[in-house]
């Protein structure tokens, strides 16, 4: 016997309309600040973007687009910028 309720008739809910980082709209040498979740280092917050940013690319088949890191501190709060750039030796 299954632990398991099964419904029927439920329609599926849309899926997101968009991304929580702004991939899409950045082009190479833009940047955004993530600031530290509560009960997270702000390297793990700035890791969390970093992938996000790194599994757009490899979605989206981009050779000649990369992500660079750093930890910042801007306006008095902890975080991580977050940038687009072109790949080291793609023209």
């Amino acid at each position: 016997m299954s632990k398991y309720q099964v419904d029927s008739g439920l329609p599926i809910p849309r899926g997101s309309t968009g991304y929580k980082y702004p991939w899409k709209k950045m082009e190479v040498g833009d940047s955004f600040f993530v600031p530290k979740k509560d009960g997270k280092t702000a390297r793990d917050t700035g890791n969390m973007a970093y992938m996000s940013g790194y599994a757009w690319i490899r979605r989206n088949n981009i050779k000649h687009l990369t992500i660079r890191q750093r930890l910042a501190t801007e306006n008095g709060v902890e975080g991580s910028r977050i940038w687009l750039v072109k790949k080291d030796g793609v023209a």
